[in-house]
């Protein structure tokens, strides 16, 4: 008998979406039924195409298959033969399972496999929505398109997965025909294909002018916002190669938002007018259709380099706080009894910017609700660390050494738990800055702003840290780069008195009273 061995394989998991929420309702049913549907379509699709099971997971099962093609081609079967034997009952009731499909090398011990081939089928597993497939690239590289086409859900950051991750929704060729029938009879809030988190779509902005020679020019500046938006992290942002395919045609944004997964759309122009630079940029809910940002902003054409910097980083800035407020609303607004964790997160930042205490004690009480559902959740560590300092800061503990203490500890985790969030990184120096480290907390606070440099409250963290080592020229750069990218932040009252401070460690007295 063989030992430890690797091999390439095709890797199938599978799972039932909302299984602890069927089973409260009816434990003896929906087991039953799960049964049913494991011995009268999954085992015989299995024998069929050659796969096997590897292992059950109580509501699933991790599969292997000897080829991409049949992973996929049996992937569909059950999905259909499926969503058919469950369709007379209610559709709060019915099972609806997801799947996610890999190719990737794997570790073989006896009858058990292992390793990151197993590991990102699982996660892309967590991606799909109840009834969908989703693919890793690499699985998609080696397989026809019969039957099915793949639908571009972008790069994923997937949970303990060191590299990035290309991934494609399966849509069966029976619902091309009505335009993504399958998925279209959803509402928006829950197309998305990429677990709890709303995607965001950036539409190609218009050139208005009529000098060809500037398109190039445009275009850039959408490819800049999609990677400034991608460094961001909160939200999925679709690629520029999918993005690209909608320039110079009529969108239609509902359909846009059911054909790629999305909640958030941009769209925007520019415009030449002698030695300026007219910029327009709105930014849509398409569940709502409500426009969350409607800005026009101009600029002198003197460096087009610097001034397609300037623009970037402009509508970034002014995109980021109005999403997170948006989600932040619409937690506080939904029930929670069922809450998943970024729902959850959502709504204690929500409490968390209300700034007094009960918020505060609330917004810890959610995050550490978070934490216990994922211990890893990066956002929710740095949340946190931000309410324990908020709340030692504003004196809303006898303890505050200790409420410091505990923020720095939950900054720490943070940053373990996800180096590349700059969230984590924004939060650890935020509290080591209060902690009396402002050396340290510069560090921190760079890193945030170099994989965001968006970021308006670390460049006012950043202001405060250097007027705190007596350097009020980079203060006053700092906080008024803030206040221009987050011009009616909910924090602005936090932020003003390092405009007074700078000026005032500068000797501008007059300034620092005019602040």
């Amino acid at each position: 008998m063989r030992g430890l061995y690797r091999r390439l394989a095709a890797v199938l998991a599978m799972d039932v979406a909302g299984y602890s929420r069927l089973t409260e309702v009816d434990v003896e049913g929906t087991h039953q039924r799960l049964r049913t549907i494991m011995n009268e379509i999954v085992q015989p699709a299995l024998a069929d195409a050659g796969g096997r099971i590897v292992k059950k997971t109580g509501d699933g099962a991790l599969i292997e298959f000897p080829s991409v093609a049949e992973a996929v081609r049996t992937a569909m079967h059950i999905q259909r033969s499926a969503t058919e034997i469950e369709s007379e009952k209610p559709p709060e009731t019915r099972i609806r399972l997801r799947m996610g499909i890999n190719l990737g090398d794997i570790i073989v011990e006896s009858d058990d496999i292992y390793g990151d081939g197993v590991n990102i089928a699982a996660r892309l597993e967590a991606l799909a929505q109840p009834g969908e497939i989703v693919i890793s690239e690499a699985a998609v590289q080696t397989t026809d398109r019969t039957g099915c086409r793949f639908i571009d859900l972008g790069t994923q950051h997937l949970k303990n997965i060191t590299r990035p991750v290309r991934v494609y929704r399966i849509v069966p060729a029976g619902t091309e025909a009505n335009g993504e029938s399958a998925v279209a009879e959803r509402p928006a809030s829950l197309v998305p294909g990429f677990g709890e988190r709303p995607a965001i779509a950036v539409l190609p902005f218009k050139h208005e002018g009529g000098d060809a020679g500037q398109e190039h020019f445009v275009d850039a500046i959408t490819e800049d916002i999609i990677t400034e938006l991608a460094r961001w992290r909160s939200f999925p942002v679709i690629s520029r190669s999918s993005m690209f395919t909608y320039k110079g045609r009529d969108v239609d944004l509902k359909s846009l938002a059911v054909q790629l997964g999305v909640r958030y759309v941009v769209e925007g122009s520019l415009r030449r007018l002698g030695t300026r630079m007219r910029t327009s940029v709105q930014v849509v809910d398409v569940e709502t259709m409500d426009n969350l940002l409607a800005e026009k902003y101009e600029y002198e054409v003197d460096d087009l380099f610097t001034m397609r910097d300037e623009i970037v980083s402009t509508i970034v800035g002014a995109i980021s706080p109005e999403l997170l407020r948006n989600e932040r609303d619409r937690a506080s607004r939904a029930p929670q009894p069922n809450a998943n964790a970024y729902e959850l997160y959502q709504r204690a930042a929500w409490h968390l910017f209300r700034y007094t205490r009960e918020n505060n004690e609330k917004a810890r009480k959610y995050l550490s609700n978070v934490l216990d559902m994922d211990p890893g959740y990066a956002k929710a560590s740095a949340g946190l660390a931000i309410a324990f300092w908020q709340a030692a800061h504003a004196g809303w503990t006898s303890d505050r050494k200790a409420f410091h203490e505990m923020g720095l500890a939950h900054g720490r985790n943070a940053v373990l738990a996800d180096s590349r969030d700059p969230a984590a990184h924004f939060a650890l120096g935020a509290t080591l800055l209060s902690a009396g480290s402002p050396h340290e907390a510069i560090v921190h606070l760079r890193e945030a702003l170099r994989l965001n440099p968006s970021d308006a409250q670390a460049h006012a963290n950043l202001a405060f840290a250097s007027n705190f080592l007596d350097r009020p020229n980079e203060a006053l750069r700092e906080i008024e780069l803030a206040l221009r990218l987050s011009p009616h932040d909910p924090l602005r009252f936090l932020w003003l008195p390092a405009v007074a401070i700078s000026h005032y460690l500068a000797g501008h007295y007059r300034d620092a009273l005019g602040a």
